[in-house]
């Protein structure tokens, strides 16, 4: 899926907050070693305001409050910490800038899912009329089925899960004559599980939809279940259209799972917004819901992910959950070869996706698709229509794409 952390997200048409004034470097320095004194960091603070409490140890300087603000809006929590300040006590510890800042952004994101909504709602008929049968995963479905208003779960895009890429093609000529663009991605039977569109809409609001053919972009997590065995056994989602189907909770935490663990290399996997929804789909599971999600879990041989996951998250919001239950996770996890952890490195997830694919020439295949793309997709990539280039501009992402893994 498009990468959905603070790099990019205001680019995908959400408003995030009003910042007051900048915060000097010696202010931001001062205000990182006391975190770091008092073994709190601003996560810690801004889950604490989602669950309700109140805290002897929230920032006491307004700098604190700043960096606790730009935080909110790095995890995409911005509405969800000015929906739990409202509807608790711990609104009296906030300063009353803060509490204005975060209902004025809170506002400016309902009002662009409204409309972001509405166009949603528009590509998804345009589709279902086509005959395409499609998934919706992540977040949006989440929106309407776990939170209490649905821009409380902010969103950066939409991501689709469509059956194969000859689908994937049909959907895009689909959205393209609605006016949707895209830019070229990385094409092969390996590589480019996804596309991203986008369309601009108004006032500086864009939609994005993410469209897959393959829950996630590593090959160890992409194959884990195909498209008909989630459509079998997805639910309904009638505020998106009478057609729309979504992944059922069981699955929706599964993903959720695999989807954080994929983003550890880039110190990314840890977001406040992904780790509350699998804190809001564990803690509505029935027992035969927990039961299915642990067999599967077992099968699919991702127990290591799913515990790492649920651990994570434990460690910021409650999870109603048995030891019992957790320990099957974890004797599962120890059969399994993948061992998520923080240090993990972007070399050892593409080392796995290697030994996932059958035979020498294949394993070529995957490293040619990865390193040398479409000479299309290199010249979209560095903004050049300059052919006599490409050679340079290969040996560039070669040796610019090594120092990520690493």
């Amino acid at each position: 899926m498009a990468n959905c952390t603070h790099s990019n997200t205001k680019n995908r048409g959400l408003r995030h907050f009003h910042e007051p004034s900048r915060i000097t470097n010696h202010q931001s320095q001062a205000y990182t070693l006391k975190l770091e004194t008092c073994n709190l960091k601003p996560e810690t603070w801004l889950a604490a305001i989602i669950n309700g409490q109140n805290s002897a140890q929230f920032p006491d300087s307004e700098a604190g409050w700043r960096e606790l603000q730009k935080t909110a809006a790095r995890h995409g929590v911005t509405a969800l910490c000015h929906y739990h300040l409202t509807n608790t006590s711990a609104k009296t510890q906030c300063p009353g800038w803060l509490c204005d800042a975060l209902k004025k952004s809170t506002l400016q994101i309902a009002a662009t899912e409204t409309i972001l909504s509405h166009e949603l709602i528009k590509a998804l008929e345009e589709l279902s009329q086509a005959d395409i049968q499609l998934l919706l995963m992540k977040g949006t479905p989440l929106a309407h089925s776990h939170y209490p208003e649905t821009y409380l779960r902010e969103k950066c895009d939409t991501d689709i899960l469509l059956q194969d890429k000859a689908t994937a093609e049909r959907a895009w000529r689909i959205l393209e004559e609605s006016g949707y663009k895209h830019r070229h991605t990385l094409d092969g039977d390996f590589v480019g599980y996804q596309y991203s569109c986008f369309k601009p809409i108004t006032q500086g609001i864009i939609i994005y939809i993410d469209v897959h053919i393959k829950l996630n972009d590593y090959i160890f997590f992409a194959e884990t279940f195909d498209f008909d065995e989630l459509y079998s056994q997805s639910i309904p989602v009638p505020a998106l259209g009478e057609s729309i189907q979504a992944l059922k909770p069981v699955h929706a935490l599964l993903l959720a799972c695999m989807h954080r663990v994929a983003h550890i290399p880039r110190g990314e996997a840890d977001r406040l917004v992904w780790l509350y929804d699998i804190h809001l789909l564990v803690n509505n599971f029935s027992e035969e819901e927990w039961e299915e999600f642990a067999t599967l879990a077992e099968e699919k041989n991702i127990c290591g992910s799913c515990m790492d996951s649920i651990e994570k998250t434990k460690l910021l919001f409650p999870i109603n959950i048995s030891k019992e239950r957790l320990q099957g996770l974890i004797e599962g996890a120890k059969k399994e070869r993948f061992k998520p952890h923080e240090k993990l490195k972007r070399w050892e997830y593409y080392y796995l996706s290697l030994k996932a694919v059958p035979g020498f020439r294949r394993k070529m295949q995957l490293l040619r698709e990865h390193f040398l793309p479409s000479s299309n997709y290199i010249m979209e990539k560095y903004q050049t229509r300059n052919r006599l280039l490409l050679p340079f501009l290969y040996v560039h992402r070669v040796l610019t794409g090594l120092k990520k893994y690493f």
